[in-house]
């Protein structure tokens, strides 16, 4: 949307985005989210294929707690349907850390195992 609608921080009839707008312009937002997006896709991409991969999920989970945390304290003075939509993602994404690290702690106690037979 941010890019879609390049004046839509600048045309709100509410005063939710000042703090977005603080920290960046619109165009950075823009920039920034699709940037972070892609990384995060890439990750996804890479699950699986990797041994850490769980902990690169958790990690990108846990950077997009940070942007959700900054949406949600923009959105908090209007307490509309966009607050509770982005405190919806932002929950959300704390259960993505808590699954990414109980992926990652069974990945690795099947690794200890599997070496630990080796060494018999």
């Amino acid at each position: 949307m941010l890019s879609a609608n390049p004046d839509l921080m600048a045309t709100a009839k509410t005063q939710a985005y000042n703090l977005l707008q603080m920290i960046a312009p619109q165009p950075v937002w823009s920039v920034v989210l699709m940037v972070f997006a892609f990384a995060r896709l890439l990750v996804l991409l890479v699950n699986g294929a990797w041994r850490r991969s769980p902990y690169m999920r958790a990690a990108m989970a846990f950077l997009s707690c940070f942007l959700w945390t900054q949406i949600v304290l923009s959105f908090a003075q209007t307490f509309g349907f966009a607050f509770i939509l982005a405190v919806g993602f932002l929950g959300m994404d704390m259960l993505n850390i808590m699954c990414a690290m109980g992926d990652a702690r069974s990945i690795d106690h099947a690794h200890a195992r599997r070496n630990a037979g080796d060494d018999q």
